[in-house]
């Protein structure tokens, strides 16, 4: 029988995976009816552990509640209830930010939403409003819009891909899953962020 010494240092402990929802701008059913049949398939319960909706939710607080426990909804700029403006939330090392957008001028502006980030102390500042998907960096920290998952028309444009995106933390690690239809075919993406 062959015996060894096991040195801790040989122990690698790896850090658990959370996935987190990123979703926002559905306008139900004030701008679209549904969410895209082939997002529905992806997007079921007991698939993430929390999900971050940016706003302008419409009718669709129950189901958002169905996917998972720990839903955080941040008042957009056409929801009607009392929800609140920002929110911070930690995800394993990450603390992510949360804001709809609207109250950002210009929307968008990378300088606007350094500002806010800064405001929060976050490492990630989750918005939307523009319904433009988006993924960047200032600062060694990031903004992310995952869009509209309804591809809901805004007053920045017309032309909106349905869309989406899904977080997945380890350690200091960040993966960002894009999901984005385009003439109903679905087209995934990724992006790997660091935290210093």
């Amino acid at each position: 029988m062959l015996k060894c010494k096991l040195d801790q240092r040989d122990i690698k402990m790896s850090k658990p995976v959370e996935s987190i929802l990123l979703i926002g701008d559905l306008h139900i059913p004030q701008r679209c009816t549904d969410i895209p049949k082939q997002f529905k398939e992806i997007i079921a319960p007991g698939r993430v552990q929390h999900i971050i909706c940016v706003g302008n939710f419409g009718d669709r607080v129950d189901w958002l509640k169905s996917l998972c426990s720990n839903v955080h909804l941040i008042q957009g700029d056409y929801d009607e209830g009392n929800y609140p403006e920002n929110k911070l939330i930690s995800v394993g090392e990450w603390k992510i930010g949360a804001v709809h957008g609207h109250q950002l001028i210009p929307w968008g502006d990378k300088e606007a939403l350094s500002s806010y980030q800064r405001l929060l102390d976050c490492d990630v500042l989750v918005y939307g409003h523009t319904h433009i998907p988006s993924v960047e960096s200032m600062e060694n920290k990031y903004f992310i819009n995952p869009g509209s998952v309804t591809g809901a028309y805004s007053s920045v444009t017309s032309e909106i891909n349905p869309c989406f995106k899904v977080l997945s933390t380890q350690g200091k690690e960040l993966t960002v899953f894009s999901y984005e239809l385009e003439e109903d075919e679905l087209r995934i993406s990724q992006t790997q962020l660091y935290k210093n």
